[in-house]
């Protein structure tokens, strides 16, 4: 037991006593550049683009069973 704390010890370099940095996100979070009015509109219309397909069967299946 007196060797197994030992090593822990030695193992102990004071590290944990460091503050604590914040992770690198590595990208620029630059809110400037995406202050844009027509950023929700442009969101809402991809939305729209990618649902399209969905509708479209939803409506195909509907003509069928009627």
């Amino acid at each position: 037991m007196a060797t197994q704390f030992a090593d822990a010890v030695s193992i102990d370099s004071g590290t944990i006593q460091e503050a604590a940095r914040r992770p690198n996100s590595g990208c620029d979070n630059n809110s400037a550049v995406n202050d844009d009015r027509l950023t929700v509109a442009r969101g809402i219309l991809t939305g729209a683009l990618i649902a399209t397909p969905f509708w479209a069967l939803i409506a195909f299946t509907v003509y069928m069973l009627v």
